[in-house]
């Protein structure tokens, strides 16, 4: 897989292809709650509690839609996403629980 570097360049070239470098930071966060919630409901399936049948090719691509337009977001708030995650990894591995990681 590529780094993180790489595939925010990636979604860069993609979105300024189709035009779409000028979205707003509020109207990705609103499309990502939207990927959430279909994310939700592929879990809701596996578990059984929705009674449509679990499909893991739909949970896979939704978690693709919400990758991208985490890229994506970080790319429009000028955020260099493979430094921060692994700064996030520093931090996270000083704790020991998951009250710590705050």
């Amino acid at each position: 897989m590529a780094n993180l570097s790489t595939l925010q360049k990636e979604v860069l070239a993609y979105d300024q292809k189709y035009g779409w470098v000028e979205d707003k930071e509020s109207h990705i966060a609103l499309h990502m709650s939207e990927e959430l919630g279909e994310i939700s409901r592929c879990i809701l399936r596996l578990e059984g509690y929705k009674k449509e049948s679990y499909d893991k090719k739909a949970l896979a691509e939704e978690l693709i839609d919400l990758l991208y337009l985490t890229i994506k977001l970080g790319n429009t708030a000028g955020i260099d996403l493979e430094k921060e995650w692994y700064a996030a990894f520093e931090r996270y591995e000083k704790k020991t629980s998951r009250k710590e990681l705050k």
